[in-house]
This record gives C-alpha cells, structure tokens and sequence, in this order.
C-alpha cells in the first residue's frame, strides 16, 4: 500500500494505472489484451499485439514515464520569509565579556554584547520563534535594543571599519566640491545628500539596511531613554514618539480600534488629553473649511478663512448647538509634552535612537534567516550537481555580494553564506534531474 501512495503522490494517476497493470501482468503471468496507456501523452501504441510479452511492456513503461516526468524542485530566498526550522542552532555559547553567541554552528556569528546571559537568550528566543513574523519580531528586538542597551559585536566591527571610511568619502567630497563654498545653508544641505550618497557607494561591503541611519544616528548616551521607558513602559513610549512631533495636531481615534486604545493609554498616563478636555477653538481649526461651513450656516457668508468660520461659531449660540452633529469628542485625542522632569529630553535625539535599534534590529533578523535558510539549503546534496548564488538586496547594491554571484558553483564549493552582517544572499540547487529519472527507474 505504501508502494502505491509513493508512485500516486510523485507522478500521479497515470503512473499509478501503469503501476497497476504492470502488477497485473505479473501476478497471471498471461498474455494480456491491447491497451491504451497515456502518460502526459508520451505513451502511446505501446503494444497491440495480443503476444507481447511481461518483460517488453514493461520496458516500454517504463522509457516512456521516463520522457514524461517532470520533477520540480521548489526554492525559497530569504529576504524576511520566516524561518525553517526553529531550532537549527545549537544551545547559547560564550560570556559576559566576548558576548553570547545566539546561532552556535552557524556559518555566521550573531553575537549579542550584553553582561546578562538571559538577555541574550531572549534575543535568541525572538530570533528562532517560527509563530511570529517578521515584523513582531523586529518589535520585540526593538524593545529589547531599547530597554537594555544591547549591542551586537558583528554590527559593532562592521561599522568601527566602514563608518570611518564612510566619513573619508564625505570629506573628499566636500573637499572636491566647486560649489561648496558658494552655496547657502539650506542647499548645502541638499548637496550633502548626495555627498553621503555617493561615500555609500564607494564602500564595498554594504549591508542591506539604511547605512546613513546606521552611521549617523547612533546615540551618544543608549541609556537616554531608559527613564521613559521605566516610567512608561516600551508600548505607550513607542507610540508617544510616533505621534509627538504633531502636538498641534487632534487625533481621531474610532472606538473599537486598536488606535483608539493606544491613544486611551496615553490619556491614562497623562501624555494626551481627549474630547472635551481639549480647547473648542483647536478642535475647530483642525476641521475642514466645509464642515467649519455647515456648523456656521450663515446664510449671510460661506467662509473661505477656517479663522472667521472658527471666530463666527464661538459667538454664536445656535452654531455651538450644531458642533455635536458635526464632532464626535470622544474620538477626539490631542498630545501632551512631556512631564516637566523630562524637560531636559530631546524627543527628536531619541526619535533617532529607535531609527537606529529598527536597522540593527533588522540586520539581526535577515542575518540570523540568511543563517537557517543556508543551512537547509545544504543539508540533503543528494542528485544536486551544483549551485547559483543570488542576492535578495533591496537597498544597497553591494559590490562584495555581487562580486561572488552570476556564476555557477560545484558541489564540492559551495558559497559559504552570509558573506556579511546584513547579507541577504541566498543560493538555489541545480539538479541533476537525468540522474535522479534513473535512479528512480533503475
């Protein structure tokens, strides 16, 4: 019964007829009747003499499910699909003073720079859970990034080489620049864009992430947020920094949604006020000329200014019973500053500081991917005769990765991956597909 299952899952129901007469044949040991055999129309005519015999319809079977079996292969890259198998690594190694090393047996090292080992098994745990995608993962690192002010040694050694050379490449720019000197401040902001462009260019490793956010937004204190997030916890700040560069800003939050209840949250913790705790005369300027119009209905003058519609509908008693037609308060969030024992925080600086633990985050997710799906890609080299190499890039068109792709690589050198920090490569077997119809047959 196995038998059967096998040959109807790997050709389907034309394998399994010609199995079955094949059997057949064998068990009367007779002479059999013409028959019509079709497999993928390869078969045809095999034999409509009445005398053919076990061994000849047999052969004839076979050489012709050999033409028409088509064997596919399918293979997966790994820019941000989730991982294979959840725990294709070894247990944590290392220590507090060199760091955890997260993937043990890895062709690549992730080491996490953190004096608590727990620390980094929960970064391993994040890294290996196959439940959760991937942008929850790159989340949760963020918290923990944050939180606990890791750092990972290959991010840290990658940049102590690159930054440097990075900042060399600005400087010839701007040394090199005919219009520097003459440009005012806002256009040599423009044309340092492209300066730090073109020093990312030059740069032979680059890995798939933003390297000017990488360079250039690293914090100078990590702990600058520990505070708020202790207070505060990681969610509500995470969301409070979203939204605090727009304090003039009302929110509209519906019920029901998860928007609404992050903005409940900050409410609850005194970083956002709602509904009628908020000026009249700010809710109005936030609405549109037309509703600012409807709620006015003064047949004298449709307002093209929302400053006169605002002006005309505080001074009027009947206007101000319109206004709950036209406004739901309760939907209605505006946010707060912060506490004055924060005054001496800029919000901006730590803006930048979670820019910066979102790349290293993801550096370590498609990393530690690249890792795994290396790994299986590897493991059964059974009929494969040699592999392509790919690069799943989406930022940076990195000369290192480039340089080793394009071609084809035997079995016996297989590309070691990933080439860097931050690499995306992947390789697909080729298929020695004539080996495997034999070995199938034969």
């Amino acid at each position: 019964m196995d038998i059967v299952i096998g040959i109807l899952l790997l050709f389907g129901m034309p394998a399994l007829i010609i199995y079955g007469i094949i059997k057949l044949i064998k068990k009367s040991n007779k002479k059999v009747n013409p028959v019509n055999i079709k497999a993928n129309e390869n078969i045809s005519n095999i034999s409509n003499d009445d005398t053919v015999k076990e061994d000849v319809l047999t052969s004839q079977i076979k050489e012709a499910l050999k033409e028409s079996i088509e064997i596919t292969i399918r293979t997966t890259t790994n820019s941000n699909f989730e991982i294979i198998n959840d725990n294709t690594f070894g247990e944590l190694t290392g220590d507090s003073i060199n760091g955890w090393v997260v993937n043990s047996g890895a062709s690549f090292s992730i080491t996490v720079l953190h004096p608590e080992k727990n620390i980094a098994l929960s970064v391993k745990e994040i890294l290996e859970n196959k439940s959760i995608y991937f942008g929850e993962k790159r989340r949760k690192l963020i918290h923990l990034f944050a939180a606990k002010n890791i750092k990972i040694k290959e991010i840290e050694d990658y940049k102590r080489k690159y930054k440097a050379l990075y900042l060399e490449n600005i400087e010839k720019e701007v040394m090199l620049s005919r219009e520097w000197e003459l440009l005012g401040e806002r256009d040599r902001d423009d044309l340092f864009k492209e300066f730090k462009m073109r020093a990312v260019q030059q740069l032979h490793i680059r890995p798939d992430c933003n390297l000017d956010i990488l360079f250039n937004y690293e914090p100078n204190d990590i702990t600058l947020d520990d505070d708020l997030i202790e207070d505060y916890g990681f969610e509500t700040i995470d969301f409070y920094l979203w939204n605090c560069d727009k304090m003039d800003k009302i929110f509209v939050a519906e019920s029901g949604t998860d928007y609404r209840t992050s903005f409940e949250n900050l409410v609850s913790n005194g970083l956002a006020i709602k509904g009628e705790d908020i000026p009249l005369e700010e809710i109005l300027i936030n609405l549109t000329l037309k509703q600012l119009n409807s709620i006015a209905q003064n047949t004298d003058k449709e307002y093209k200014r929302k400053a006169q519609a605002v002006d005309f509908i505080l001074n009027n008693n009947k206007a101000m019973e319109r206004i709950n037609r036209f406004v739901s308060f309760r939907e209605l969030f505006k946010i707060k500053p912060l506490p004055e024992k924060y005054s001496d925080i800029d919000l901006s600086v730590i803006s930048m500081t979670w820019q910066y633990h979102k790349e290293e985050a993801e550096l370590v997710i498609n990393t530690f991917n690249t890792c795994v799906n290396h790994f299986n890609s590897i493991q059964d080299l059974n009929n494969v005769k040699s592999f392509n190499l790919f690069n799943s890039s989406n930022n940076n068109n990195c000369p290192c990765c480039e340089s080793e792709g394009e071609r084809e690589y035997p079995v016996k050198h297989i590309p070691i991956l990933p080439h860097h920090i931050g690499c995306n490569c992947w390789i697909r077997a080729n298929y020695d597909y004539e080996k495997m119809r034999n070995d199938i047959f034969n």
